[in-house]
């Protein structure tokens, strides 16, 4: 896809779109940022085993790994005890974040799925996971201030729900389709979403997210032939979130105040799909396939 868009007029449209950057840094005890180095992002990972929601995933992400003992820094020939982490510096226009549902089990030499329920916000408020937001709180605590009030920056890392990627299956096999957002409501104030599911495009309710998304466990009923009578038991959800696409606030509100104020859905002014989130989607589904 990148090297197709190089050969058009929009040869940075998906880091236009989708493009931020970490910071990997290493931190003494003292606070000095012995190393820094930044790298570019389409996608961050989250893990969800044994996590309750995202947000527990992105704090660990920022938690960082205690350097100490015989896994002690060389800074300039000298061995200290630091912290090694990895922060946001920049948030792309569309946050993509990956749910890592698959591992490998060195105990039975396979990949294997995970099921676990590990929810996820309608919005969400990035700023503590940005290098912006930890040095600050850190200089403060140094300080003994207590924690830092809200930074007027800090308003431009909301984000909201726009589309989720659902694998459904297990690790050797399995599908994808999409819940989507509309954008461009015919009503105002009303984001009615869509589900995507190779030809199939219908309403779908966000009330549901949660049941369709979070995975887990789910009650089924089943006849069990020694009771001779139906019995309620749990099994795994096949299905849940893969990829989730937020899209930050005040990206979304400037797309809106340019944006015609009636457009058939699924259409543009020229008569073409007006669903960029679906195209993005669409890309990662034609990426994965239909198989893990």
């Amino acid at each position: 896809l990148e090297a197709g868009l190089g050969r058009t007029s929009s040869p940075k449209l998906l880091q236009s779109l989708f493009g931020g950057s970490v910071v990997n840094q290493i931190i003494d005890k003292a606070g000095r940022r012995l190393s820094e180095r930044v790298e570019p992002f389409f996608v961050i990972s989250i893990e969800v085993k044994n996590k309750a929601s995202v947000m527990d995933g992105l704090a660990q992400f920022v938690e960082g790994e205690t350097l100490d003992g015989d896994n002690k820094y060389n800074f300039e020939g000298e061995y200290v005890e630091a912290t090694k982490r990895c922060c946001i510096s920049r948030l792309p226009p569309v946050l993509i974040l990956h749910l890592k549902r698959f591992e490998f089990d060195f105990d039975l030499m396979k990949k294997m799925k995970l099921y676990d329920h590990c929810e996820f916000p309608p919005s969400i408020d990035m700023a503590p996971y940005t290098v912006r937001y930890l040095e600050r709180q850190e200089k403060l605590l140094g300080e003994a201030e207590g924690p830092s009030p809200a930074d007027e920056e800090d308003g431009d890392c909301v984000y909201e729900l726009a589309g989720v990627l659902v694998h459904t299956g297990t690790s050797d096999s399995g599908h994808y389709y999409s819940f989507i957002r509309e954008r461009r409501a015919a009503q105002p104030g009303a984001h009615p979403w869509l589900h995507f599911n190779d030809t199939l495009v219908e309403p779908f309710d966000s009330s549901e997210i949660g049941k369709n998304c979070f995975g887990g466990v789910e009650p089924v009923v089943s006849w069990d032939v020694d009771t001779n009578k139906p019995v309620q038991r749990t099994q795994v959800k096949p299905h849940s979130a893969y990829m989730l696409f937020y899209e930050k606030v005040s990206a979304h509100a400037q797309s809106r105040e340019g944006a015609p104020e009636a457009v058939p859905r699924g259409e543009g002014r020229d008569g073409a799909r007006d669903q960029p989130m679906a195209e993005a989607e669409a890309g990662a589904e034609a990426e994965g396939g239909d198989s893990e």
